[in-house]
């Protein structure tokens, strides 16, 4: 029996489409990472607003065979 992890659960509680709420925790050339309130931080695109900002983004895709996700500024 494997035990969820954090993104496990997250995938179990949202869908692509969905739109959340979190902090921008870093700035990377390719995007931003942002925090949510189910820590699991994945990269989301578009413009990039400064690290400590509120954000909302939308679920684009998840792959739970990889645990990552892309996600878009809502």
């Amino acid at each position: 029996m494997t035990v969820p992890n954090d993104f496990t659960r997250f995938v179990a509680a949202h869908a692509a489409g969905g739109v959340l709420s979190g902090r921008v925790a870093k700035v990377v050339p390719f995007g931003v990472f942002v925090e949510m309130a189910e820590r699991c931080p994945r990269p989301a695109d578009d413009a990039k607003p400064a690290e400590g900002t509120e954000v909302q983004v939308r679920i684009v895709t998840i792959d739970p065979d990889r645990q990552r996700m892309s996600l878009k500024l809502a």
